[in-house]
């Protein structure tokens, strides 16, 4: 099953992806993700992904984001991953897309605004 998205910037993308592919269900303990040893070592407990930026790994699966404070990632690899926010709820997001990101509640797409800390919300 796959959708097509349009996302418009101040050039109009579309994008496709298979919706149900990356789905929480499929992560268990035995294949999930170790973000305290994933990405680049940036020093003092520090790491990053190069398309999702900086991450502190706190112990119990946590991570503390630059931009998005505190997360529980739930995935099976680096380059597509469920994250769950507080203030937010389950976001997924993936290297190709970042940072586009798909709000489960609601069921739409955000756009973040890094030089500003916000999401933008098409219309």
């Amino acid at each position: 099953d796959t959708k097509t998205f349009k996302l418009f910037s101040i050039n109009p993308v579309s994008l496709t992806f298979a919706i149900g592919n990356d789905t929480l269900d499929d992560i268990t303990s035995s294949n999930k993700a170790d973000f305290s040893n994933g990405g680049l070592d940036s020093g003092n407990g520090w790491r990053s992904l190069d398309w999702f930026g900086h991450y502190y790994a706190s112990s119990g699966g946590w991570l503390y984001h630059i931009d998005h404070g505190w997360v529980y990632p739930v995935a099976s690899a680096f380059d597509s991953f469920w994250f769950y926010s507080s203030t937010h709820g389950w976001l997924w997001t993936t290297h190709s897309t970042y940072p586009w990101t798909w709000f489960d509640d609601g069921e739409h797409w955000k756009y973040y605004l890094i030089n500003s800390g916000t999401w933008y919300t098409p219309s």
